[in-house]
């Protein structure tokens, strides 16, 4: 059997070296110095948020605009081995999709989360787009590292630990982490709290 393998001349040295160096990555003490993968675990969390307009007169809703959002948090285990000892490599993302209907057209609006009380300090803004000249509806799907979320809600806001608050607001009306204007009517408020840590 073992001369089928190995041929005459220099093919046969060729076939024994080959030989010994799959028998050092076998036997060899320092085989498994690289990590080697074993199995990936995922755990994924989602969050669906409804927004829509409101009177501001009643606070009652409107409808004329409206937006729904999915958060998902998805977290990977890269559970892995080497020679030495275990190493378990976890990465954290989220992602946000959104569709939006009935805002204003050619406008830059900004997803907050919004700390009560007025004028939302510890709020944040989750990220920005614009709508186009010739439409009032919006799709956007975006990714965000671990990094850059911020928990919802934090420590100071006034709903805390219960929820948060999620509004589309025109990005003029916001600026550094709290609310410089107000102008109801253009906005798209939450329907309810929500927890993102």
């Amino acid at each position: 059997m073992f001369r089928k393998f190995v041929k005459s001349g220099w093919h046969s040295k060729i076939g024994l070296i080959a030989i010994a160096l799959v028998l050092a990555v076998v036997i060899g003490g320092t085989a498994y110095a690289s990590i080697v993968k074993v199995s990936n675990q995922v755990s994924i969390n989602t969050w669906t948020l409804y927004l829509t307009s409101k009177d501001s007169s009643t606070w009652l809703t409107t409808a004329t605009a409206k937006a729904t959002i999915t958060v998902r948090n998805t977290v990977t285990t890269a559970i892995a081995l080497d020679a030495q000892d275990n190493a378990d490599v976890t990465t954290t993302q989220y992602r946000i999709d959104m569709v939006a209907n009935g805002l204003q057209k050619n406008t830059q609006y900004s997803i907050i989360y919004y700390a009560d009380p007025w004028a939302g300090n510890g709020g944040h803004e989750i990220y920005t787009f614009k709508t186009s000249r010739t439409s009032t509806s919006r799709v956007i799907r975006v990714s965000i590292d671990a990094e850059d979320w911020q928990p919802i809600p934090c420590t100071t806001d006034a709903n805390y630990p219960v929820g948060g608050k999620i509004w589309i607001v025109p990005s003029s009306d916001y600026s550094g982490g709290q609310m410089i204007a107000w102008n109801p009517d253009t906005y798209l408020f939450d329907t309810g709290l929500v927890n993102i840590p």
